[in-house]
């Protein structure tokens, strides 16, 4: 039976046996820095949301932000194959702390292992904390999140006949379109990307030679 106290923790253990020994955590930091890194350098702002300012210090606690909604996202699958729609609101929602969901290092959010997981302490106390810094951080990967859902949702490496390719194989398959982080992966110039189903990305412009199943 499906346990919310022990989902993530489960998870952890199975993505280790796969991937040598790594915790998710460690896999998502790489996209969580390219992510960041991409949202201060893109030219202009996507949404109407005000752009992020923010000293080195706390820019170091949105990436451990982005890598902890990444993490908490791939216990429902392959990193490259994530909703944006959803990573966007992820740590927005598990940043609730004492109410709907438990607070990090608990039980059902469990501390990870691996190198960053001292990043991961420094994140964990400034949302327990419960001061402006952890709410304006958590403002901060919510924002950067959705910029990059604003690009993903453009589609800009997918477009005429391998779109209207893509979309039929999509809904015969799956009967619907969802877009993924995959999708941007050329933005982010992450490699390689781990998806389940190839097909699903056939026509991405930039993405196919990286794919990983």
């Amino acid at each position: 039976m499906w346990d919310p106290d022990t989902e993530l923790q489960e998870h952890a253990e199975r993505y280790a046996v796969s991937h040598d020994s790594r915790h998710p955590l460690t896999d998502a930091w790489p996209w969580a820095e390219a992510v960041v890194a991409w949202y201060r350098r893109r030219p202009q702002r996507l949404t109407s949301r005000a752009e992020v300012v923010l000293g080195e210090d706390d820019w170091a606690l949105v990436v451990a932000g982005v890598a902890e909604s990444l993490r908490l996202r791939m216990r429902a699958g392959e990193i490259g194959d994530i909703r944006v729609d959803l990573l966007a609101d992820e740590l927005l929602l598990w940043a609730q702390v004492g109410h709907e969901f438990p607070q990090p290092g608990e039980r059902g959010w469990p501390a990870p292992d691996g190198p960053y997981a001292d990043r991961w302490d420094a994140l964990a106390d400034v949302l327990i904390a419960g001061t402006e810094r952890g709410r304006s951080v958590v403002r901060a990967v919510t924002t950067v999140l959705k910029e990059l859902e604003v690009l993903a949702r453009s589609r800009p490496y997918l477009q005429g006949a391998a779109y209207n390719t893509l979309m039929e194989y999509r809904f015969a398959t799956q009967g619907c379109d969802t877009v993924t982080l995959a999708e941007v992966a050329p933005a982010l110039g992450v490699s390689p990307v781990p998806v389940q189903d190839v097909a699903w990305y056939a026509g991405v412009a930039g993405l196919e030679e990286s794919l990983a199943s």
